[in-house]
């Protein structure tokens, strides 16, 4: 059981949820509330893809002045 906790903890570090919302997964996990963990990971996985496209913007700018560079080489 300590394993299976250990290695849940690192699953939802790994996916960044904060200190906070860890214990709160944990708790409802221990509670068997899957519909409230399922409501935790849905949220996580809203801001990683924010964060996603956040950067996608970023790396688009990027390659725009990379090809404004070049063509005036």
């Amino acid at each position: 059981m300590k394993q299976e906790k250990e290695y849940l903890c690192s699953c939802l570090s790994d996916c960044g949820f904060s200190d906070e919302d860890r214990e709160k997964y944990l708790l409802c996990s221990q509670e068997d509330k899957k519909a409230s963990c399922l409501c935790l990971l849905s949220i996580q996985r809203k801001k990683l893809i924010d964060e996603l496209h956040c950067i996608q913007r970023r790396i688009d700018i990027v390659d725009y002045m990379i090809r404004s560079v070049e063509s005036e080489c």
